[in-house]
């Protein structure tokens, strides 16, 4: 069980997914979160990247948005549209940063990392803090 194939006919034993007693909390916030480590690999792979620049050959992005349409109700009361003004300013920052990195050949470098983790960070501080409200 638990697993694909388990229980059935293959007499897998069932798995406890309860969590161990005396066990409070979750895991620490000193842990490396995935986007962190994900970060992390990539930098100690890029000295190895060859620096000859060849054409990007990966995802196309549009900016297809339509900033002059008028926004409904329900997409204004939303809670990651609370401010057009800043919803847009980040689209255009990240179009421009996708657009310096189709430039590049489909290579990241650290003003990249940076931005992505402070994306992700705040990204997740907003999600607690809902949470908590």
């Amino acid at each position: 069980e638990g697993r694909i194939g388990g229980g059935g006919l293959h007499n897998a034993m069932p798995n406890n997914f309860t969590q161990p007693k005396g066990i409070t909390k979750g895991p620490s916030p000193l842990l490396l979160s995935a986007m962190e480590m994900h970060v992390e690999i990539s930098k100690q792979f890029a000295p190895f990247r060859k620096k000859e620049k060849k054409p990007y050959t990966g995802i196309i992005m549009r900016d297809l948005i339509d900033r002059d349409a008028k926004m409904g109700p329900l997409v204004l009361k939303s809670s990651w549209f609370k401010s057009p003004f800043r919803y847009f300013t980040d689209v255009n920052r990240r179009m421009m940063a996708y657009e310096d990195y189709v430039e590049r050949g489909g290579y990241l470098v650290e003003s990249d990392y940076k931005d992505l983790l402070n994306d992700y960070r705040l990204e997740q501080l907003q999600m607690q803090m809902q949470q908590e409200e």
